[in-house]
């Protein structure tokens, strides 16, 4: 399972002070100690962000899921993709909630995200990125974006 975060000031601050300190005594003073043990409490106390892409074991939601997988800007709509499965709408639902722990609107737009967080890190323009995936303006995106990680695209690449 990925895990992102989205670091603060602090934590990234402290991370570059760590990396400019000299390779060969890292850790021996009294000032690295101090910086790594409140870099390892400032990271315990960041908000995960998890990018978990969980795959259903049922075959018919499995199919789903792999073909939004494979192509995260499919906008069809749960009534649609639960016809797709040959379920009910409500059994789509539950199913899917108990196989993968979470609604299938979140469950698609952490893929989203998922596909949006490599392709930014790759260099991708972020109006590609949106559009790429199915959003209607690059502000959509961001906004989704900004909500689910608690930072906007340009912001979360300069730190990552």
């Amino acid at each position: 399972m990925a895990q992102m975060f989205v670091l603060s000031p602090l934590v990234h601050a402290l991370i570059v002070a760590m990396a400019a300190g000299d390779g060969a005594r890292c850790g021996t003073s009294d000032r690295d100690g101090a910086l790594a043990a409140l870099l390892v409490q400032e990271l315990s106390a960041l908000p995960e962000r998890p990018l978990r892409i969980t795959l259903p074991r049922d075959p018919r939601l499995r199919r789903v899921c792999e073909a939004i997988v494979a192509r995260p800007a499919d906008d069809r709509g749960i009534d649609e993709w639960s016809r797709e499965a040959g379920m009910a709408r409500r059994t789509f639902t539950q199913s899917f909630r108990d196989e993968t722990g979470m609604a299938f609107a979140g469950w698609r737009r952490q893929v989203r995200l998922a596909e949006a967080a490599e392709r930014i890190a790759a260099g991708q323009p972020i109006g590609r990125v949106a559009y790429d995936l199915g959003y209607e303006s690059s502000s959509a995106f961001t906004a989704m974006f900004r909500r689910t990680l608690g930072a906007a695209p340009t912001h979360w690449m300069r730190r990552n």
